[in-house]
């Protein structure tokens, strides 16, 4: 019974504390500093539309202050801090496991598009089908997008 506990408990914190933060400073780093915070900012305007009331207006929505500290430095701070408690060797092995499944097969994916001669950055590319439903709100969505790129 004790050694149960005790393997669970290990399990639990070797796949879900020590992954989750990896996978979360992982995220922040690709969404905040390659894709940037103003294209975010923009993709939230287009899914969540204008503000509901004047109160929302004034909270800077759907993005403001609050949230732009939490993406920059609170969230990498929390992460960071969770990971550098570990100790073992074992722990990180075990932690990056999946991590290593799934670059392998990205690295497959760029070979075989490197064999057929297809430019590596169509693998990174969204589906073209992927956005808003009517024609006016997908025009808006690709003007929006293009201007977030040049701010």
């Amino acid at each position: 019974q004790l050694l149960q506990e005790y393997i669970s408990s290990g399990i639990e914190y070797l796949y879900f504390s020590l992954a989750l933060s990896l996978l979360g400073i992982l995220e922040i780093f690709v969404s905040i500093h390659l894709y940037r915070l103003k294209r975010i900012i923009v993709n939230l305007q287009t899914m969540l539309g204008q503000p509901p009331n004047k109160f929302w207006k004034s909270l800077g929505y759907p993005v403001n202050w609050y949230f732009s500290i939490c993406w920059y430095f609170v969230t990498p701070a929390l992460c960071l801090a969770n990971i550098s408690r570990t100790r073992g060797v074992l722990a990180y092995v075990t932690t990056l496991g999946p991590f290593v499944i799934t670059i392998v097969f990205m690295i497959f994916q760029i070979f075989g598009s490197l064999r057929k001669g297809e430019n590596i950055r169509l693998l990174f590319k969204p589906d073209f089908r992927w956005g808003p439903e009517l024609s006016n709100d997908r025009e808006r969505a690709l003007f929006d997008e293009r201007a977030g790129r040049v701010i």
